[in-house]
C-alpha cells in the first residue's frame, strides 16, 4: 500500500466512534479495538475505495460492531479488500455495505451479520489464511453473495446459520460474474 494506519482504541469500556473514515486508493487502514472487555462500535460511514479496510480486536470475546455502511465510490468491481482478524458484527444502521471487492475472514475471526444482505452481492468471501481458520455467521437474516472458498489449511472453516435455520446464504457463482472465476468451498455448513 502507498500509505497505512492504524485507529487503535485502547481502555476499558463500551466506546463509540462515530466519525467518516475514508481510506483511499492504495491506502490500508486498520481498525483495532484494544478493549479486552466491551465491543466497540464504530457508527459513522466508511469509505475504501481501491483500498484495504482491516478490522481487527485483542478479545475473541468482544470485538466490533459496524452500525454504518461500508461504502466503495469507485465502479470498478472487486478493487477495494474488508478484512477480518476479530469478531465483527455487521449491523449498517439498514442499510447494505457497497464497497468492491473481497471480503476476507481470518485468524479464527466471526464475520456476523445480524440484518440481512448486509454484505454486496458483488463480494466474493474466503475463509481462512495459512493455519487459521474463519467463519461467516447469519445471525440477523439472509445473505446473497458472487462467491464463497476457503483459504489455507484451517480445519475450522465454517458458514454458521443461526435462528434455527431460517436463514438462507445464497451463493450466485456462475461464469458471468464481475471476476470471471468459480469457487470451491471445502469448509462446513451448519
Amino acid at each position: 500500500p502507498t500509505n497505512s494506519a492504524t485507529l487503535e482504541i485502547s481502555g476499558t469500556g463500551v466506546a463509540t466512534v462515530s466519525q467518516a473514515i475514508t481510506v483511499a486508493s492504495g491506502d490500508s487502514a486498520t481498525l483495532l479495538n484494544d478493549d479486552t472487555t466491551a465491543a466497540l462500535t464504530y457508527s459513522g460511514a466508511m469509505t475504501i475505495t481501491g483500498a484495504t479496510l482491516n478490522f481487527t480486536a485483542a478479545s475473541a470475546a468482544f470485538g466490533t460492531i459496524v452500525n454504518g455502511a461500508i461504502t466503495g465510490t469507485n465502479g470498478t468491481t472487486f478493487n477495494s479488500t474488508l478484512n477480518v482478524y476479530g469478531p465483527i458484527y455487521l449491523e449498517g444502521n439498514g442499510t447494505a455495505a457497497s464497497y468492491y471487492g473481497p471480503t476476507n475472514v481470518y485468524g479464527g475471526a466471526v464475520l456476523a451479520n445480524n440484518v440481512a444482505n448486509w454484505l454486496p452481492a458483488s463480494t466474493v468471501v474466503t475463509l481462512g489464511s495459512g493455519t487459521s481458520s474463519g467463519v461467516l455467521a447469519l445471525n440477523g437474516g439472509s445473505e446473497t453473495i458472487t462467491g464463497l472458498t476457503n483459504s489455507g489449511t484451517g480445519t475450522g472453516n465454517m458458514v454458521r446459520i443461526d435462528s434455527n435455520g431460517a436463514y438462507t446464504l445464497t451463493v450466485n457463482d456462475d461464469a458471468s460474474n464481475a471476476n470471471g472465476a468459480n469457487f470451491t468451498f471445502a469448509g462446513s455448513i451448519s
